[in-house]
């Protein structure tokens, strides 16, 4: 086989203009096309990031509602007992309160009949 020699490329002239003209635009288009296809790919992905934001602030949102929901509700259970405990303790102080008036009525009757007892002739003691 015989070694091609080197020589430095060149075109031939037997190609035509047109056909070089056409591959130049080609190339031209493809890039136009790869760039704006780029350009596309980044706003999508911004758009993209944007609306991911979005949706994240919008799930924080949710999140944060839920949770004050769930603190409402807890509050509420945290009053009801507080309500129930309450009026257990007035109800005790209703009974002491009418446990003691009992006992202040027989108190003084005790000693309105102690002091009639010892004291027969004050007409103090008659009249109450």
């Amino acid at each position: 086989m015989d070694k091609p020699r080197s020589e430095p490329w060149h075109l031939s002239k037997s190609v035509p203009l047109s056909l070089i003209f056409a591959i130049f635009i080609q190339t031209i288009v493809i890039a136009g096309a790869w760039f704006t296809h780029k350009a596309d790919f980044e706003n999508f992905k911004d758009q993209t990031q944007v609306t991911l934001a979005a949706f994240q602030s919008s799930m924080d949102d949710r999140y944060r509602r839920s949770q004050a929901v769930s603190d409402f509700a807890l509050r509420d259970e945290r009053i009801a007992t507080l309500k129930e405990s309450v009026a257990v303790v007035a109800s005790g102080v209703d009974r002491l309160d009418r446990s003691l008036d009992d006992k202040f009525e027989k108190l003084s009757e005790l000693i309105r009949e102690e002091r009639m007892r010892t004291h027969p002739n004050d007409k103090r003691l008659t009249n109450k």
